[in-house]
């Protein structure tokens, strides 16, 4: 074995074979670390296509086409096939999208078609109850009538909920207090009804905002009804706004029973009823689901609540929809 001529190396090391050997294992496990780590790298790079290509697509960003070369066959396969899934994709959602627009507008129309039959139904049944019936006859007359302006109810529910997601209105910049002095003309009809007072709590100080001024209006309306629906006769609700430099507020303060547990969870969903802390009268579930999507629309959320007077819904528009001073 090959060995050092100087005796104090002799001495201090090994062998000069076992130190080459030693050397040589060393600098090949040094080599392994620095090529797993290079290559743990380009694989890393491009893995992280891959996970940019997943997450495009659960984002639903289908416009943009996913990069399908990345120097590794088998990745180009499975970013190929996630492009082409992109693109299938897409095809589905526009195709889905035009099929809903062209129902939502069918509805509409054939909603819109059904009022005017509908109008002289009851026309014509409030006349005959005007003159003088025998009783079965005024029963008959009576019960057409009644059937007439529940299906007019009916089909006002159907334009709703047809018409609220068609983009077919202009945004506008509206005045807050003079669309509250607007709604309190409707509503105030409502609440006399009932003996219910309305009080309106706001700043004059409050900033013009940008909006769906008929969607707006129709969810505010929505939200107030719905406690005027479940407030005592004498009670009293309140509609406040207020504004900072985010948002626009909107909360209705009422003093009805309250908001169950369930409903908490599922008052905003389409059709939803069931109820059992806030019974009323008709009710067709679409109200507040309504209200919650013309809150989206303006970048905003809808929110229930209950307080020791009752339950609060507060309608949240987003700074986006405020405009300026």
């Amino acid at each position: 074995m090959a060995s050092f001529t100087n005796p104090t190396l002799q001495n201090i090391l090994p062998n000069a074979e076992l130190i080459m050997l030693f050397l040589a294992v060393a600098a090949s496990v040094l080599f392994f670390l620095l090529f797993v780590r290079s290559m743990g790298r380009k694989l890393g790079n491009k893995l992280a296509l891959v996970e940019t290509a997943s997450k495009q697509i659960a984002q639903q960003d289908l416009d943009a086409p996913i990069t399908t070369s990345v120097g590794i066959n088998e990745f180009n396969h499975a970013l190929q096939s996630m492009d082409d899934m992109r693109s299938i994709l897409k095809d589905a959602l526009i195709k889905q999208w035009e099929s809903e627009q062209q129902r939502k507008q069918e509805i509409a129309a054939l909603a819109h078609d059904i009022k005017t039959p509908l109008t002289v139904i009851n026309g014509n049944a409030e006349l005959l109850l005007e003159d003088t019936l025998e009783e079965k006859q005024a029963a008959l007359v009576n019960s057409i009538f009644s059937a007439g302006m529940r299906v007019q109810q009916y089909v006002g529910a159907l334009q709703q909920v047809s018409i609220i997601d068609m983009d077919n209105e202009v945004m506008e910049r509206i005045d807050i207090v003079l669309m509250l002095g607007d709604l309190n003309a409707i509503l105030s009809p409502l609440a006399k009804d009932k003996s219910i007072s309305l009080e309106y709590v706001y700043s004059e100080n409050l900033r013009p905002i940008t909006v769906y001024p008929s969607m707006l209006a129709r969810a505010l309306i929505n939200i107030v009804e719905n406690a005027i629906r479940f407030t005592k006769t004498g009670g009293h609700i309140t509609i406040s706004a207020c504004q900072n430099e985010q948002e626009t507020l909107f909360s209705v303060q009422d003093q009805g029973p309250g908001f169950s547990k369930t409903a908490i969870h599922h008052a905003k969903e389409m059709f939803w009823q069931q109820d059992t802390s806030r019974t009323g009268s008709r009710n067709y579930g679409i109200g507040l689901s309504i209200a919650e999507k013309v809150a989206q629309k303006h970048s905003g959320q809808l929110f229930l609540e209950n307080t020791p007077q009752g339950a609060c819904v507060k309608f949240v528009v987003s700074s986006g929809g405020v405009g300026n001073s």
